[in-house]
């Protein structure tokens, strides 16, 4: 049995377009279905 999970771990400058509601990065990150994560780096970054 195998187990498949998706997720996704962001990216500083996709989180920073979506804070800049860049539309592109807004209709990616609202569409998306799977778990969001980001590293301890990123957050430090933002």
């Amino acid at each position: 049995m195998t187990l498949e999970m998706n997720s996704l771990l962001l990216d500083t400058d996709v989180i920073v377009d979506y804070l800049r509601e860049r539309t592109q990065a807004v209709d990616y990150l609202e569409n998306l279905n799977v778990p969001l994560f980001l590293s301890v780096i990123t957050l430090a970054e933002l």
